[in-house]
């Protein structure tokens, strides 16, 4: 399975941070064409962007957690969205828009440890 990855882009000498407009990402979560995965995989923020994740049916969350205990959220104060099961479906069809859940990108602070490494995934 694969798991998004998340980064940082630095802005352009000739602008600064404060004056880039901020974007909004979205990720799809389980989405029926590929229930399994992010979609898309991979996500390129800065800081002030934002990433909306999109929750389809069925079970799903995402959470900040150690490589080792993936469907544990991490006790270090980062982040878990709560799990999303409960869906307006109509023969197995979502009614209305997807449920969604917002990450603010505050900073390009990463784990320099690179035995420790973090993922995101999804139940």
């Amino acid at each position: 399975m694969d798991s998004p990855s998340l980064s940082s882009r630095e802005a352009t000498k000739s602008t600064t941070a404060s004056a880039r407009e901020k974007e909004t990402h979205v990720v799809k979560v389980g989405a029926r064409e590929d229930p399994h995965q992010f979609d898309p995989h991979t996500v390129i923020a800065a800081p002030g962007d934002v990433i909306s994740f999109e929750f389809y049916p069925r079970n799903h969350s995402v959470v900040k957690a150690d490589y080792k205990a993936p469907c544990v959220p991490s006790n270090k104060g980062l982040f878990y969205s709560g799990a999303f099961d409960k869906f307006n479906e109509v023969d197995g069809h979502l009614q209305g828009g997807p449920p969604t859940w917002e990450l603010t990108i505050n900073d390009t602070e990463v784990c320099s440890d690179l035995s420790y490494n973090f993922i995101y995934v999804y139940i």
